[in-house]
């Protein structure tokens, strides 16, 4: 019995960080929170609200609304994988004025503040390794505070002025940059809707920008504790195996940046592995991608993995391996060759990609006998 071990370092594709959550925040399970900050505009049926408000015997000739204020939002969620997320907040979407003149003499004037709470599902579609784009849909309840009131004509009137609370629907889209694993930007669009003071469907739009953080990861759980086993029979100690055959293959002809196809320097170099183990008789082929500790996590995992599939798939079309005797397997950025101390930083530079070369790569373990 002869075991045989080869490694192939290999390039892995790694965006650098330019500017758009989400987040995802897309990412590991774990929790998020973040800060939105952006420009908002009503549309309440202002003409409806002075119809229902004006006395009889008046009418308005001239009316000067503002629609257009700042808001913000304060959320936090948890992404319960690269796909969904839910995600619970407060929200402020500002306050809106409305003035009216009436004839014979005088004037109405309203004021109206929305801020609430909102509970959102957030779908989320990875587009490269650091870009995404997002929907939302979700419930927001919502407190209207209303102030109306007249002058000269009507400074005896009475108006609905006070707060009313309900909730309704609200819905949302947006993209997302991650700049590494914890921070992400958003920029997104949403619509919440609502019913004013004189019970009238209103809505409120707001084109927010805002940075989230990700307070974590989740942890794998650690391995059971299992009872010794009772001890075993002495038995004669068996000859001991053979050192392992480390052969160590050139990096970049095997895979463009961000590709999990071979390219044909690859393929030549997989060649000179299979006729180097002609005629043994194989037990056990495995085949593990590494990438180095930068990008998302979710995404070198997916990329390693389809790197050990290709290198599978050619020793099976070509070599005329039984896939049964192959196993493969992504390990991200776990298991890096290199230490931080040797190559510090987590932006992706080029100095740091050429530090971090050795930890890109793909192990071929062979057990075979001659």
């Amino acid at each position: 019995m002869k075991t045989v071990r080869n490694t192939v370092p290999q390039q892995l594709c790694l965006l650098a960080c330019l500017l758009s959550p989400v987040a995802a925040i897309a990412a590991e399970p774990g929790i998020y929170g973040g800060l939105n900050l952006g420009l908002t505009s009503s549309r309440i049926d202002k003409t409806h609200v002075t119809d229902a408000l004006i006395k009889p015997g008046f009418t308005y000739v001239n009316r000067r609304a503002d629609t257009r204020d700042t808001g913000f939002k304060v959320y936090g969620g948890y992404q319960f994988n690269t796909n969904f997320a839910l995600e619970v907040g407060y929200y402020d979407l500002g306050s809106y004025n409305n003035d009216v003149g009436v004839l014979p003499s005088g004037t109405l004037l309203s004021d109206t503040a929305v801020k609430g709470f909102n509970l959102d599902a957030v779908f989320t579609l990875p587009v490269t390794e650091s870009f995404d784009v997002f929907a939302r849909a979700g419930l927001n309840n919502a407190r209207v505070e209303s102030d109306y009131f007249g002058s000269g004509y009507a400074a005896d009137g009475t108006y609905p002025s006070g707060h009313r609370r309900d909730t309704h629907e609200k819905f949302g889209v947006g993209v997302a940059y991650e700049f590494n694993d914890k921070v992400s930007v958003r920029v997104e669009a949403e619509r919440y809707n609502f019913l004013d003071a004189t019970k009238r469907d209103g809505n409120i739009n707001m084109l927010s920008v805002g940075l989230v953080y990700r307070l974590g990861q989740k942890k794998p759980a650690p391995a059971p504790v299992v009872a010794a086993p009772a001890p075993a029979p002495v038995a004669p100690a068996p000859a001991p195996a053979p050192e392992p055959t480390v052969t160590t293959l050139s990096a970049d002809s095997f895979f463009e940046f961000d590709k999990a196809e071979l390219l044909p320097a690859g393929k030549r170099e997989l060649d000179l592995l299979l006729t180097n183990l002609r005629g043994a008789e194989f037990e056990t082929i495995n085949v593990v991608g590494y990438t180095d500790r930068l990008g998302r996590a979710n995404y070198n995992l997916d990329l390693s993995r389809r790197r050990a599939e290709s290198v599978k798939a050619y020793l099976v079309e070509t070599g005329r391996i039984p896939a049964s005797k192959i196993s493969t397997a992504g390990r991200n950025g776990s298991n890096p060759v290199t230490t931080m101390t040797q190559c510090p930083g987590t932006v992706a530079t080029a100095e740091l990609k050429a530090c971090l070369q050795p930890d890109r790569r793909v192990e071929v373990e062979v057990t075979a006998t001659r």
